[in-house]
Order: C-alpha cells, then sequence, then structure tokens
C-alpha cells in the first residue's frame, strides 16, 4: 500500500489502556469495501459519531475500541474522524475556488 492510504493523527491527549499502555497516536488506511460494510458512506463522510465508532477497529493502528473513542479528547476525535473522511475526497477532482 501507498503512504496515501495511510494517515497518522498525533494525538493531543494520549489514550490511556490499563496502567501502563498508551497510545499517542492513530494511524488509518483507506476503507475498502468491506469496511464500509452496514455503513452509510454519507455518514461517514460527514464524519457522524455513531458510524466512526464502527469504522475506526476496522481500518485504526493500533485498533482503537468504542470506549477509547468514547474517552477521546473531542480536537482529537475530530482530527481522526477528517483523516478518516479525506480518504473520501479526490483531490485532483476538486475544483478550485474563486472570489467574485
Amino acid at each position: 500500500m501507498s503512504d496515501t492510504e495511510f494517515k497518522t493523527v498525533e494525538l493531543t491527549q494520549p489514550i490511556k489502556r490499563g496502567d501502563k499502555k498508551t497510545i499517542d497516536s492513530i494511524s488509518v488506511r483507506k476503507p475498502k469495501g468491506g469496511d464500509l460494510r452496514g455503513l452509510s458512506l454519507m455518514q461517514v463522510a460527514q464524519s457522524d459519531y455513531d458510524t466512526i465508532v464502527q469504522l475506526l477497529p476496522r481500518i485504526s493502528d493500533p485498533v482503537i475500541h468504542k470506549n477509547d473513542i468514547n474517552d477521546m479528547q473531542v480536537d482529537d476525535l475530530m482530527d481522526v474522524s477528517m483523516a478518516v473522511a479525506g480518504f473520501f475526497i479526490k483531490t485532483e477532482k476538486l475544483s478550485p475556488v474563486t472570489a467574485p
């Protein structure tokens, strides 16, 4: 897989698991068709919370579980969600915005 199929998000507040394990960054990979099973593409693109909770464990490294997501700082959750949503945009297809 190429680098464009992975995005890494550095967390402002590490996720703590147990007494010793902390997660400082999360890598997400570009979802494949099977990863989106049972999910609405529109809700993924809109970073719908319940949809992200279902999708992240399928595409994150380390695997991020629902409890981890529930405890994440909102800015970190938004960064991860935006990284995922970014996989659904083809930048070469975007037209430039011009001022009136």
